[in-house]
């Protein structure tokens, strides 16, 4: 069977167009998420409070799953109907680091994401802080954030 170069073009396109999806969806179809794997109960809590008169409010729940983590974001009044960047950074949210973990960006107020470490791996890396930001145009504008305490 002989395939012209443009169908090997359509092909490619039409798998990246897939990837991209899964992946703007805040899938976990590639790290083998099953929900069985993770506990019923969150296994911390972080309350997100408001930054720079945002008023964004929400939680971070992290969810252990035998060396991941399952963090699930949920806000309240939000911003933007648009994606917000969400990280997992070093430090305090009066003293924010660089970025240890990205998450997915919460789109109308949720995200799930799958963290290849375990909540040992976190609360070994204290402080830490969630953070979200109000819009990816305004990426320098905390809307919300969190410290993660034992």
């Amino acid at each position: 069977m002989y395939f012209s170069k443009t169908d090997y073009l359509a092909i490619g396109l039409a798998i990246v167009l897939v990837v991209a999806f899964f992946a703007l969806r805040g899938s976990s179809i590639f790290s083998g998420d099953v929900s069985a794997r993770y506990s019923e109960m969150p296994s911390m809590v972080v309350n997100l409070r408001s930054q720079n008169d945002v008023r964004e409010t929400g939680t971070a729940s992290f969810y252990d799953g035998k060396g991941r983590v399952k963090v699930i974001l949920n806000l309240e009044d939000i911003p933007t109907d648009g994606a917000q960047p969400a990280y997992i950074k070093e430090g305090t949210c009066d003293h924010i680091g660089v970025n240890k973990y990205t998450l997915i960006f919460p789109k109308g107020g949720t995200s799930e994401t799958i963290l290849q470490v375990s909540i040992d791996d976190i609360l070994n890396s204290l402080p830490l802080a969630v953070n979200v930001y109000k819009s990816i145009p305004e990426l320098n504008v905390a809307a919300a954030c969190g410290e993660i305490t034992q």
